[in-house]
């Protein structure tokens, strides 16, 4: 799975948590809160996330994590 995030568009609590809802594709019974999206990201297999930052002076920081859970949650 890849999943491109822009923080931009994260601008409050509800709204953050209506868009990685979207982005990941978790279930209607997401709970919106930390430990709902823990439990949701820890469920995930083979994720490539790239996350775009905007900067104050207009330039773009972006960060590729790829990272694989299995079972539940990180693997060494």
């Amino acid at each position: 799975m890849r999943v491109e995030l822009d923080c931009s568009l994260m601008t409050g609590r509800a709204e953050t948590h209506d868009y990685l809802k979207e982005k990941f594709f978790f279930p209607e019974y997401y709970g919106n809160n930390l430990d709902a999206l823990h439990d949701c990201l820890t469920d995930l297999d083979n994720v490539e996330i790239t996350i775009t930052v905007p900067e104050e002076d207009g330039a773009i920081f972006q960060k590729v994590q790829k990272t694989r859970y299995v079972g539940g949650g990180p693997t060494s």
